[in-house]
């Protein structure tokens, strides 16, 4: 590989990557090609980057990084397209722009936010310009706080007034939102327990009975025998040997992958997987592998080419953005013949999923034969809280290296009398499961109906498809006006083209509210013009 910048190279990326305006300090390059690198980034914009210490590439090789800021864990494609004398690289992603992140442009419209505020302090000291201290200047005086005043993203998405709605009450079909009555389809109450009288009951005799809260971890004082009953009752549920529990479900996930998988170690990762499932795989400091979502045959190639080394397939078990559910008797196939260990979060199917409510494992008839099944209980079971089953020489070994459960206040004994409750409920809820099925079936065929897109939604979170965000937006606060909520989801938390409404269903829900939704969506979509 020759140590010289092509003369084809654009004068006008030549002139930027000496130009400071496009650098941050909070953005780090990890990894090239799935291997961990220490190359601190030059320059920046929408198209191309440059680095320091060129990987030992050839000139028009296929790059796939993964770049790390303080929020977000970015992926890239980009081909290498010179390296200069002191051994920087320039990579251009002009060739892959389809497989840039939705929020990569908000990303770099704050990197250049930054660099203008920069760009204006330098004049100031220089006297070019006199003015006043800005009120945001004035109270961040301290550089790693520069991010909170400037963030385009952040500051854009709180000026949409569609997150941190404040409700009077919660849970349930009915709610109070601006004291109004509102028919809400955002919560992730499935079966309506969080309500259920006996759930209730239990807690609070448990609160009589042994106070507010514990105040003391699992290794110390937090391990009560109501915690150990919760244990055996759940792992036997779930049909595994034994259980780990957590105060919350993404506790779990960042408890238990880094427990397992280390520095030396290839994770294998949906690449729809949750946000606190890709955190904990960046906890774990393994070599982090996507494969292309529920596509067995890349998932497959992934494996192969990385045969030699101890690998762990994760993935959800039901997305919680689209609606659709794992491959799982596929991955389970692939995990048995590449000998790799399989790690599942079933926060959305477990209650759901499965004749007795065991989740997907259940569905799929895989009972006991997953290495690692993690679930909430803030979903199905109405109450908050987490676990994993496993073998039990796995759980024991996590009890000791686990560190999000030795570090944190077990899960309340109150809560455990809740979701003993509701355990029963579920194990005994095929009514309920069968009217949130219905439920299901009816919207779909009704948004279906009136020319709506719920992609392979086959679970109660369904996707509508609008695919422009402003109309989301539109749509979104038109049902509000109407006294009726989903959650809109929109760029850049996903591409623009995959803006939706996200709306989640109950057993709760009566085909009256169902069919109030669809048809203020129906006016809402000719009043807005949505295609």
């Amino acid at each position: 590989m020759k140590n010289i910048i092509p003369q084809n190279t654009p004068k006008s990326f030549n002139e930027r990557r000496s130009n400071e305006r496009f650098i941050s300090d909070s953005l780090t390059l990890t990894h090239i090609d799935s291997t961990a690198v220490n190359s601190s980034i030059v320059n920046i914009n929408r198209t191309g980057l440059c680095i320091k210490n060129s990987p030992n590439k050839d000139i028009g090789k296929r790059l796939y990084l993964i770049l790390q800021t303080y929020s977000n864990n970015i992926r890239l494609t980009g081909r290498l397209i010179w390296v200069d004398k002191n051994n920087n690289c320039g990579i251009d992603l002009s060739e892959y722009k389809d497989q840039v992140p939705a929020f990569w442009d908000g990303y770099i419209e704050g990197l250049q936010s930054i660099s203008s505020r920069r760009r204006h302090n330098r004049r100031l000291e220089k006297g070019i310009i006199k003015t006043n201290k800005r009120k945001g200047e004035r109270r961040n005086t301290k550089p790693i706080l520069k991010k909170c005043f400037t963030n385009t993203t952040s500051k854009f998405l709180q000026n949409q007034g569609n997150w941190f709605k404040e409700y009077a009450t919660s849970g349930s079909p009915i709610v109070i939102l601006g004291g109004k009555k509102t028919l809400s389809f955002s919560y992730c109450n499935y079966l309506g327990l969080n309500h259920s009288e006996k759930v209730k009951k239990a807690m609070i005799d448990s609160i009589i009975k042994d106070g507010a809260g514990i105040s003391s971890s699992p290794v110390t004082g937090g391990t009560m025998l109501i915690h150990k009953k919760l244990e055996r009752s759940i792992s036997a549920f779930m049909c595994c040997e034994d259980a780990l529990l957590y105060p919350l479900g993404s506790l779990a996930n960042y408890g238990v992958i880094p427990a397992i998988s280390g520095v030396n170690d290839y994770i294998i990762l949906d690449e729809n997987s949750h946000a606190s499932i890709v955190d904990a795989c960046i906890l774990s400091k393994s070599h982090i592998v996507t494969y292309r979502h529920n596509d067995m045959d890349d998932l497959n190639r992934k494996l192969k080419k990385y045969s030699d080394n101890n690998k762990l397939i994760v993935s959800d078990g039901v997305f919680s953005m689209d609606g659709d559910f794992a491959k799982l008797d596929k991955i389970y196939e692939l995990g048995v013949h590449y000998n790799t260990a399989i790690y599942i979060d079933d926060a959305h199917g477990v209650g759901v999923f499965g004749k007795t409510g065991g989740g997907i494992v259940e569905y799929y008839g895989l009972e006991g034969k997953i290495d690692f099944v993690m679930a909430t209980f803030a979903k199905a079971f109405g109450i908050q809280g987490g676990f994993v089953v496993a073998k039990k020489e796995i759980i024991q070994y996590l009890r000791y290296t686990s560190r999000t459960s030795i570090f944190n206040v077990s899960l309340q004994p109150y809560m455990i009398s809740g979701i003993l409750e509701s355990l029963e409920l579920i194990r005994n809820g095929t009514d309920l499961r069968k009217k949130l099925w219905e439920n299901i079936h009816l919207l779909k065929e009704e948004l279906n109906t009136i020319g709506f897109d719920t992609l392979q939604s086959n679970s109660p979170i369904i996707p509508v498809m609008i695919r422009n965000s402003k109309k989301t937006q539109e749509l979104c606060e038109y049902l509000r006006n109407n006294n009726i909520v989903t959650d809109a989801i929109f760029y850049p938390v996903v591409k623009k083209a995959n803006s939706m409404l996200r709306v989640v269903l109950s057993a709760e829900h009566s085909q009256e509210n169902i069919k109030d939704l669809v048809c203020f969506l129906e006016k809402g979509k000719k009043i807005l013009q949505i295609i």
